[in-house]
């Protein structure tokens, strides 16, 4: 799915995309294991962080937002989204409740399969520097690591991202 989210970079298509994954989710038969609700709430956190990131935001998908992170938190499968769960944390409080604390974040940061693959492992490092209760000193701490990855694997998109934030943490500073 990280491959998604480069096509809709890449080719500005989100009504196309957001169409395309909401037909997916329509076509998914209901969860019958454990493994398939958690593809089921991938697959619903692409779509619903597209459609915030693309401002097309409906009141019928904040209700399916907020059903999604409820049965996350229900069945448990935070620690089986992965990179995911910060996606779905993101829209979540950008659309439903902006105060929202991610309590777990760094039990979240320390998994195998996000610190696993650069691209991802960096990307959540620099969502946490947007999560609430981290101080200043740790947001700054992952988004220098966020950055030190991007420039190893060399994304450019990613580290201009990282950069703008570390500036704007420089100019509060002066």
């Amino acid at each position: 799915l990280p491959g998604v989210f480069h096509f809709g970079l890449i080719r500005s298509q989100a009504a196309t995309l957001v169409a395309m994954m909401e037909r997916a989710r329509k076509a998914m038969p209901e969860a019958q294991n454990r493994e398939e609700l958690v593809q089921r709430a991938i697959l619903e956190t692409a779509e619903g962080w597209s459609e915030v990131s693309w401002s097309i935001m409906s009141s019928e998908s904040r209700e399916r937002l907020g059903k999604l992170w409820a049965a996350v938190e229900q069945f448990e499968l935070a620690g089986d989204m992965g990179y995911w769960l910060f996606m779905l944390f993101m829209a979540y409080r950008i659309e439903i409740d902006f105060g929202m604390v991610f309590v777990g974040l760094e039990d979240l940061l320390k998994r195998i399969e996000v610190k696993g693959d650069p691209w991802v492992f960096g990307c959540a490092l620099l969502m946490a520097y947007s999560v609430p209760g981290a101080d200043e000193a740790q947001r700054e701490k992952y988004l220098m690591e966020a950055l030190a990855i991007f420039q190893r694997i060399g994304v450019v998109h990613e580290q201009a991202s990282t950069l703008q934030l570390l500036g704007e943490i420089a100019w509060n500073k002066r």
